[in-house]
């Protein structure tokens, strides 16, 4: 239902009423801000010296929280130099529940200036500047001190009626374990579920900024005003968005509809490029860099063409300079010491071991085929039996399989096309409004109709076609009509003509970092110098629904002094919610 979308699954009859002007009318003037999406975001530390680890956490509010599951699954996290009105560094990130979270690994030599932290969806553009989320980060020279208040003397600072956090022991020693307890309930004292991220700094290192706002400010939506949003001329994004340049091989743009395959893996979609060339692609789900092979066909199957890859559209840098306040005194020492459980300064990076092995081929394996998602199909189309000198995987069809009937209709109100179905299968009544197959390739749904899909495949990518023309249940009711499963060659991103398969890589989601820190419970750990500014980061705790704690442990550095912790999120009826607490450390 995702793939297809509801009007995939309106009968093949159906024509919606005609409506007057008036009613277009009126269609016209919805009310765009219901769709608003907003972005906040915060990290485990105020500022940062050049060498260190940016660790964030993000949260998208919604202005009508039913649209959450069909607004955007990809994020922007942009570290941007407001002065230069450039982008230093970038994440494209997956939305995962409403949140997502990764880091920012500084460069040494990184000049020190307040750069700013900036998240955002394509979608939440339509809005403006204004609901982009943008945050000072100042970075720090290493001999630069920022001078702070010390902590109050008291354990329990800030405390939220609806999250509470509580230790197990009022003072702790250098390398003791220290566990904590966090307690979320609502207005009505019941305890909730609530996803939320852990931050623990060293207050001596670490000096929180005045006016620093925090997810109480500026998690709630700051909605636009009805009719301040005329148009959404940005896209929503379900995935890995990209564009490019078709080129025909005189190198000129040209219109032609496009496969696109990712290398090495089982997604295959299609896309059309217009008259000047350019084409988008969108709703491939990958991480890091994938490969992609762009191509059209024409003839007898012949590929032709190459695609130039576009870098992204990055929203302008218009935002307005923030005040903050943050004491530097400079002096002749670093302030900073990374240690080993950090970013370690003596790191090389290790060379790639690569690992060559032959596949064993599933044709060799008995009973392979009955390990399909469907199972044993009923009829089998080997390559072999397919004509590779068509234009396409769906002219090679007819005649190839009892029952299996490709033909023209045109129905009234309607342009011609081709319906792709088994006569007499499954609940297969009508002539005139055959119910169609459904197509999958190397066993993943492709959404659009089964003309579309074989169509716009090379026969002579493909190894075998499996049709299954008895009901299945694994599909649904789409299932009942039969299965096209088609399945490509191993050895397609290596043709055998002598021209190379033109290739685009794209950058995908980016993965998080496991946070480290020392377990003192292992003697070896002992060892190693420990002055760690922040001692704990955590951005995925979810206290559980029915008594709404959670607890999570760390251990102390080698320092005396004072621990800040900050615990914030959104608990399951939306509300933001943050807690501070202090931890003394004493020899």
């Amino acid at each position: 239902m995702s793939a297809g979308r509801v009007a995939n699954m309106l009968p093949l009859d159906y024509k919606p009423e005609q409506t007057d002007t008036k009613t277009i009318e009126v269609a016209n003037k919805i009310d765009y801000s219901i769709y608003q999406e907003q972005v906040y975001l915060h990290t485990d530390k105020p500022y940062y010296y050049s060498g260190e680890t940016i660790w964030f956490k993000g949260y998208l509010n919604y202005a009508t929280p039913v649209w959450r599951d069909s607004l955007s699954r990809t994020v922007y996290v942009e570290l941007v130099d407001r002065a230069l009105k450039k982008v230093v560094m970038s994440k494209t990130l997956e939305i995962v529940n409403g949140t997502f979270y990764n880091q920012f690994d500084l460069p040494d030599m990184l000049p020190e200036k307040v750069y700013y932290l900036r998240a955002y969806t394509n979608f939440g553009r339509n809005y403006g500047n204004d609901n982009l989320f943008t945050r000072p980060l100042p970075v720090l020279n290493l001999t630069d001190k920022v001078n702070s208040t010390p902590p109050p003397n008291g354990i329990l600072q800030d405390q939220d009626e609806l999250l509470m956090i509580t230790a197990d022991k009022r003072v702790y020693k250098p390398h003791e374990k220290i566990t904590l307890t966090l307690i979320s309930k609502d207005e009505v004292d019941v305890p909730v579920s609530t996803n939320i991220s852990v931050t623990v700094v060293d207050s001596a290192q670490v000096a929180p900024l005045v006016t620093s706002n925090t997810i109480k400010d500026d998690y709630p939506i700051r909605k636009a005003e009805d009719g301040a949003v005329k148009e959404l001329p940005f896209t929503l994004e379900y995935g890995v968005n990209f564009s490019g340049i078709f080129l025909n091989d005189k190198k000129e743009p040209e219109r032609a509809s496009l496969s696109v395959v990712q290398l090495n893996s089982d997604n295959l979609g299609i896309t059309q490029s217009d008259d000047e060339g350019l084409f988008m692609v969108s709703g491939f789900l990958f991480y890091d860099t994938a490969t992609f092979s762009i191509q059209a066909t024409r003839g007898k199957g012949e590929a032709y063409g190459n695609a130039v890859f576009i870098a992204r559209s990055e929203a302008p840098i218009e935002f307005s300079e923030e005040e903050f306040q943050l004491e530097i005194i400079n002096t002749e020492f670093p302030q900073r010491v990374l240690s080993k459980y950090e970013a370690a300064k003596d790191a090389r990076l290790l060379k790639d071991v690569v690992i060559e092995s032959d596949k064993i081929e599933e044709e060799n394996q008995p009973g392979y085929r009955v390990k399909r998602p469907y199972g044993k199909p009923d009829y089998v189309i080997t390559k072999k039996d397919i004509n590779a000198s068509y234009g396409d995987l769906l002219k090679t069809l007819p005649g190839k399989v009892p029952g299996l009937v490709v033909r023209d209709v045109l129905n009234n109100g309607e342009q011609a096309r081709r319906v792709v179905y088994i006569q007499r299968g499954g609940t297969n009544s009508s002539l005139l409004f055959p119910k169609e197959v459904i197509v999958t390739i190397n066993d993943a749904m492709i959404s659009g109709t089964p003309e579309e899909i074989l169509s716009s495949i090379d026969p002579a990518t493909v190894e075998t076609i499996e049709v299954k023309s008895g009901v299945n249940v694994l599909y649904g009711s789409l299932g009942g009509n039969g299965i096209v499963s088609v399945y490509t060659r191993k050895d397609i991103e290596k043709p055998k003509s002598s021209k190379s398969l033109p290739i685009m890589k794209v950058q995908g989601y980016a993965r998080s970092r496991e946070f480290i820190a020392p377990d003192y419970e292992d003697p070896t750990s002992n060892n190693r110098v420990d002055q760690r500014a922040t001692l704990y980061w955590n951005p995925n705790i979810v206290t559980e629904a029915k008594t709404g704690t959670a607890t999570l442990s760390f251990f102390a550095a080698d320092l005396p002094g004072k621990y800040r912790v900050v615990a914030e999120g959104v608990n399951q009826k939306g509300k933001p919610v943050q807690a501070l607490y202090f931890i003394i450390i004493e020899k």
